[in-house]
């Protein structure tokens, strides 16, 4: 899910359902990502993640 924050609440703007159980992957955290950055491309970004968010 990508959410954006304004005044201390969080607004979801994208999610997708996965067709497993468990944490998401790299790739698939990058695919959501990629939907939604070409519309933030003039603002300054902040990725937050919970404990299952992957970094290579």
């Amino acid at each position: 899910m990508v959410s954006v924050i304004w005044d201390k609440r969080a607004f979801p703007i994208y999610f997708k359902l996965l067709p497993k159980l468990g944490s998401s992957n790299i790739d698939e955290q990058q695919k959501i990502l990629s939907q939604v950055m070409p519309i933030f491309q003039n603002y300054k970004i902040c990725v937050l993640g919970d404990r299952e968010l992957a970094f290579e």
